[in-house]
């Protein structure tokens, strides 16, 4: 019974090490299966940095997706289009008050985030996502320099921003 045991804990040890290795985020892209796996475990990250001067309560962060943008921008052209009538543009706040309200949408194309401090655009974070269940790591980083929010922002995944 104790060999049966111990067999059944290697064997345990064995698939999760396996598991955990190519869950490792150099194959997030790399292949379909593991690429959606990758995303229901880890999923999106979310990191926000402030500098000691500015107040992190006063950012917010709101993800649009391409068919919000072109309602803003266009709206001529997308109330002329058909994807008003099969699709509903999402344009979602995710970060306020300094935590993440709510999770970074997966959806494929072109998508933005959005960086607002006290009420003022200060950044956009453009991302093209070519596959709706990849997984990104989103950094945004503001500062104050001679009276001006400046602000940083990249991507880390499988898919490049532009």
């Amino acid at each position: 019974m104790r060999r049966i045991r111990i067999t059944l804990f290697v064997i345990l040890g064995v698939f999760i090490l396996v598991l955990l290795t190519l869950l490792h985020p150099y194959f997030n892209g790399k292949n379909r299966l593991l690429s959606y796996y990758h995303h229901l475990v880890w999923g999106d990250v979310l990191k926000v940095t402030v500098s000691p001067s500015l107040n992190i309560k006063e950012v917010m962060i709101v993800f649009k997706d391409e068919y919000q943008l072109l309602k803003e921008r266009r709206p001529n052209e997308y109330y002329r289009s058909r994807f008003r009538l099969s699709y509903k543009p999402i344009n979602k706040v995710i970060y306020v008050n300094g935590m993440q309200v709510s999770e970074i949408p997966y959806e494929y194309g072109k998508q933005i985030l959005q960086v607002i401090y006290d009420g003022n655009i200060v950044g956009e974070l453009w991302h093209w996502q070519t596959n709706g269940y990849h997984s990104h790591r989103y950094f945004i980083d503001l500062r104050l320099e001679n009276g001006v929010v400046k602000y940083e922002g990249y991507i880390e995944g499988p898919d490049a921003e532009f």
